[in-house]
Order: C-alpha cells, then sequence, then structure tokens
C-alpha cells in the first residue's frame, strides 16, 4: 500500500512560473538561507535547490513534457500555479498564489516536497 508523506516548507517570495521565459524563471530564499529556483533552457526545465555560493543539494532537469504544470482559470482576486517536479519516492511542486487585482499584485508562494513510502 502506498501512502504519501507531505513534507512542506513554506516561504515567501516573488514567483513568476512563466515556462516560455528563458533562463530564470523563478527564485527565492528560504528561511534557513538556502535557494529554490526554477531555470529554463529549451524544452528543459531545471528545479535547483540550496545555497547559492555552492554546488545545489538538489538538482533536477525535466523536458516541458514531463512536468505537472498548472495554471488555473482566474477566479475572483487569485491566480494559482504550480509546477511539479518528480524524482524517484519525492515530488517537489512549487506554488504560487497571486492577487491579481491589487495594485501591487502580491505573491505567496511555497514548495510543497512528497514522500512516497511503501508499506
Amino acid at each position: 500500500m502506498n501512502k504519501l508523506m507531505p513534507f512542506t516548507i513554506v516561504f515567501w517570495g516573488m514567483l513568476t512560473i512563466n515556462v516560455y521565459a528563458q533562463d530564470m524563471v523563478f527564485k527565492c530564499s528560504t528561511p534557513n538561507n538556502k535557494e529554490i529556483s526554477l531555470y529554463q533552457d529549451g524544452d528543459i526545465l531545471t528545479y535547483r535547490f540550496g545555497k547559492d555560493s555552492s554546488k545545489p543539494d538538489i538538482e533536477i532537469k525535466r523536458s516541458l513534457q514531463r512536468l505537472n504544470i498548472t495554471q488555473e482559470i482566474p477566479v475572483g482576486t487569485g491566480l494559482n500555479s504550480t509546477v511539479e517536479f518528480k524524482n524517484g519516492i519525492y515530488s517537489y511542486t512549487v506554488n504560487e498564489s497571486l492577487n491579481r487585482v491589487s495594485e501591487e499584485h502580491e505573491s505567496t508562494a511555497w514548495l510543497d516536497v512528497k514522500k512516497m513510502v511503501i508499506l
């Protein structure tokens, strides 16, 4: 029986999930001074997690076709977007909720990390 155990790291940052842009499409810092970033090179999107000045702790490269990318239809004030990277028994999902009607367009972003546990 498979069971998903969610591990959530919450962080604040600006997230622009624009998978058709070049180079960096997202970057933010976590409370423990690590960075989460997404880079695009053509059809390849790269997820990186770790200290900015060193080799990343985690780096996952996937073609756009292998990713679960969603952008909800705008309803009310919010616009929600996600990009999910699967890597073995782990899943890393970068999420954003954008206030699309305020003048400041406040954005909240967070990372969901899930581990598949096989019992």
